[in-house]
This record gives structure tokens, C-alpha cells and sequence, in this order.
């Protein structure tokens, strides 16, 4: 008797052993499913991420990262080239500075700073009509060159009279008479220049908003889904007169422009920007910029 309860006893330490690891089979195999969804999910949020980077260079999301007060976008642009401001370099004593990872993003702790005072700390030295910058000064006094500054599309005729504000994209320009035309081509995520285009030609308006008109041109171009309101200008340096001969139907040349191989002298072609008449070969584009032609042959 006492073999045979040994035996029983044995067989069922055994069985409640195999019931014990069968049981724990599940949860290890439960765990495991469960410690691959985190990864997947990760995953999914990284590719999620970058997409939202690469496809809205707007996005603040980062800006949340560094502490400061306010934020934007920056186009320095110094003899018609890019010019990037070294992240490091930057002033962050003063409370300026540029992100490290977004090229043309700009912060700023205080919000009650103005745009020359923001440019200062980040080494350009900018007036009404100068600005200086790694050892170059350009002034306005120099024939063919031009400073500029826009905010969001309008004119800052003085950066020391302009306050930042949140979310504003600052356009700086030097253009010089080496301008090069067409000049560096932008991606649509770069900080790039747009506007508005009137073309009257023997009174008849032109529709900006038909097919021929809509992304025509690498450089300059419409988009099919804004109705022809507006210009884009992917490139450094548009000059009107590339602007407008970017349509197979305009060429314009020495201020006169031929429409269809029709042409009309420089007497009977006016262009403006702003309300003020200029010289196409010569004028640069730059954000928010009102184009208008008017071709009339009575002049």
C-alpha cells in the first residue's frame, strides 16, 4: 500500500506540475503580443511625425521645447543667397536665437521685441536702409541695391519700429545689381514669397485662374486650387519681367512686352508693384508684392 500511494502521490505531483506550465504558457504568450503592440504603435507615431515635419514646416510643435515666449519663420536673404544663421552662434544670452533643427525657425523669450533688436542678437545689424552682416554692408545709398523687410507679406520700412509677434514669418532681403535670375529654386516646405497679379491687356482682364496659367513654371507659378489669387515664387531671384515671360503667351523685354506676337513698345506697357511703377528687369519680387500690368496701345 505504501508503494502504491508513493506511485499515486508521484504521478500527481507530476500532472499538477504539467497543469501549473500550461496554465503560465498563456501569459508568456500574452506578454509577448503585448510588448510588440507598444512597438508597432511607436512605429506608426514616428512615420505619423516626420510626415506632419516634411508636409508643415509651420508646425510649433517643437517650438514647445525651448521656452520661448514667441516664434516663427525666417528668410534672410543677402545678395540674393539663402543665408542661414549659424543655431549655435546665435545669442541666446540676449533671448534670440535659431532653432537647431528647423533652418529658418527664429525664438525669441521676450515678446516685446522689435525685429531689429531680434536681428541684433542674431549678429545682422539692421536699419531702414542698410544692413550688416559677417563683414558686409549693403545700403540702400549703393546704386542697385536694395534692403528689405516683410512681415507676413507687408512692408517694414523700419525693423525698429516693428514689434514680433507669435507665429510671424519675417522675410529679410538684400538684392545687389549681381542678382542672378532665376536664382536657387525652393521647395514648397521653404520660407518663399507670394502675391497677387492683375494683367490688363487692351482693357481685357486676364484670368490668372485658367489651366495655361496653373503651375506653368518651376519658379513661378499658380496653384489650381487657390483660383488664380495668388503668385507663388519658388526661387531666390524673380525679376518681373521672369515672372511675367514665365506665360507662353507674354515675353518681355527693355520694358516692352510682346502678348500672342503682338508687341507693344515700353510706352504702351506699364508695370507696377504696389501702386508704384517699375523697372522689370531690375525689380526683384518679394512677399505679399500687388504685380500689375496694363499693356494699352494708345498709351
Amino acid at each position: 500500500m505504501g508503494s502504491h500511494a508513493h506511485r499515486r502521490y508521484g504521478i500527481a505531483v507530476v500532472v499538477a506540475i504539467l497543469v501549473v506550465m500550461a496554465g503560465c504558457s498563456g501569459p508568456f504568450q500574452s506578454s509577448d503580443a503585448s510588448t510588440n503592440d507598444p512597438t508597432e504603435t511607436t512605429e506608426s507615431t514616428v512615420t505619423t511625425t516626420a510626415a506632419t515635419e516634411a508636409g508643415d514646416a509651420d508646425d510649433a510643435s517643437a517650438t514647445n521645447e525651448t521656452g520661448s515666449a514667441i516664434t516663427g519663420r525666417m528668410l534672410l536673404l543677402l545678395d540674393g543667397s539663402d543665408t542661414h544663421v549659424d543655431p549655435w552662434t546665435s545669442n541666446r544670452a540676449d533671448g534670440v536665437w535659431m532653432n537647431d533643427t528647423e533652418t529658418h525657425r527664429w525664438h525669441v523669450e521676450n515678446d516685446s521685441t522689435t525685429l531689429a533688436a531680434a536681428l541684433g542678437g542674431l549678429g545682422v545689424e539692421a536699419t531702414a536702409e542698410s544692413l550688416a552682416y559677417d563683414g558686409e554692408t549693403y545700403n540702400e545709398s549703393t546704386n542697385g541695391t536694395t534692403v528689405a523687410y516683410r512681415v507676413d507679406g507687408t512692408v517694414v520700412k523700419d525693423p525698429s519700429e516693428y514689434q514680433l509677434e507669435d507665429g510671424d514669418e519675417v522675410h529679410v532681403l538684400v538684392h545687389t545689381a549681381n542678382v542672378s535670375v532665376p536664382g536657387r529654386e525652393y521647395s514648397s516646405s521653404h520660407p518663399h514669397a507670394h502675391g497677387t497679379l492683375e494683367a490688363s491687356i487692351e482693357g481685357e482682364e486676364v484670368n490668372f485662374s485658367k489651366e495655361r496659367y496653373v503651375m506653368n513654371d518651376d519658379y513661378f507659378h499658380f496653384h489650381g486650387d487657390e483660383d488664380g489669387s495668388r503668385w507663388h515664387a519658388h526661387s531666390t531671384n524673380l525679376t518681373v519681367r521672369y515672372a511675367i515671360s514665365s506665360f507662353d503667351e507674354f515675353d518681355v523685354t527693355n520694358g516692352s512686352i510682346t502678348v500672342n506676337e503682338t508687341t507693344y513698345d515700353a510706352d504702351q506697357t506699364t508695370f507696377r508693384v504696389n501702386g508704384e511703377s517699375v523697372d522689370p528687369e531690375r525689380y526683384v519680387l518679394k512677399d505679399g508684392d500687388q504685380l500689375e500690368l496694363v499693356v494699352d496701345e494708345s498709351g
